[in-house]
């Protein structure tokens, strides 16, 4: 009579079954396993503090932004921030420069007061809405030339009669900032040289 082969012994790993929930359920109490992430995340919290902000997010704008707004150099923009004129946070060393929308706005508003520009931009229909970026300034970069230009076009061979267009108040001009360069409207001063144009004699006047 032959003898039968002996089976193969079986190897159970630990991790080849899961383990039964009511089993689970004593092993791992719901305190532990509710009390291991609140202590970790006190652990993170006290390794990175957060830094409060002076502002709520949507109330500041990124640097390259604001520049285009103001249409400025990254450099001017901070030299409008060394003078106070407009709102820059950098609460990291080499964390990316925030710029307070309400100070832009403030600094184009503040613009048109000083140098006498009417206020053109389309009425907002409630004051939750914003200007478009293209508006804040006194007149649109678009619409914007240069003193060399508008002197130019004027036919003038030096600067100083332009001045003295700019202060009658002839056409639209602002500076940025003191010293800065002019910025001159370009439909302001075609509209001056229309006014400034002699009236045609009447044809019927000659005719007589």
């Amino acid at each position: 009579m032959s003898k039968m082969a002996p089976e193969p012994p079986q190897f159970v790993l630990p991790c080849a079954e899961r383990m039964p929930i009511e089993k689970a359920a004593v092993a791992f109490p719901p305190a532990t396993l509710s009390s291991a992430p609140k202590s970790a995340r006190a652990r993170a919290s006290q390794a990175t503090p957060q830094i409060p902000l002076p502002f709520a997010e949507k109330e500041f704008v990124d640097a390259p932004r604001a520049a285009a707004i103001l249409g400025v150099s990254h450099r001017r923009l901070l030299e409008l921030s060394d003078l106070g004129v407009i709102e820059v946070i950098d609460y990291r060393r080499r964390g990316r420069k925030r710029v307070r929308y309400a100070s832009i706005v403030a600094l184009c508003d503040g613009l048109r007061e000083q140098f006498s520009i009417e206020d053109r931009r389309p009425a907002l229909p409630s004051p939750i809405f914003r200007h478009r970026d293209a508006d804040l300034l006194p007149f649109p970069l678009s619409d914007t030339i240069s003193l060399a230009e508008t002197k130019a076009i004027l036919g003038f061979e030096n600067e100083p009669p332009v001045f003295a267009l700019i202060q009658r108040g002839c056409f639209d001009a602002y500076q940025i900032q003191p010293a800065a360069t002019w910025r001159i409207s370009a439909s302001s001063v075609a509209a001056f040289i229309e006014r400034s144009k002699l009236p045609r004699n009447n044809p019927s006047r000659r005719a007589s």
